[in-house]
């Protein structure tokens, strides 16, 4: 949805103001996500739950349900492979 979007600026705009304004829309996607993950703290590998109470070790998979799946944590990916696509067309 974004990509067209994505091309009409860096064909139309200078090609510094893409380039830095790319970088500040990824570094504000990063901020997020590492804020969102922080302010969680549930890390990002499914560690069993431990407690001695309990004969079995259940697995906690709250940063997938909570973090992972949701849309905004992917944007940076998209948004990255987007720009290595123009950088690659560029020199091609």
């Amino acid at each position: 949805m974004l990509l067209p979007f994505i091309i009409l600026a860096y064909k139309l705009l200078p090609k510094i103001v893409t380039v830095i304004s790319f970088s500040l829309i990824l570094a504000i996607f990063f901020a997020l996500n590492l804020a969102l993950i922080i302010e969680k703290d549930i890390g990002a590998i499914p560690f069993f739950n431990q407690d001695p109470s309990e004969k079995y070790f259940d697995p906690d998979f709250r940063f997938f349900s909570e973090i992972f799946v949701k849309p905004w944590y992917h944007f940076n990916s998209y948004f990255a492979g987007v720009i290595i696509s123009m950088v690659y067309m560029k020199f091609l």
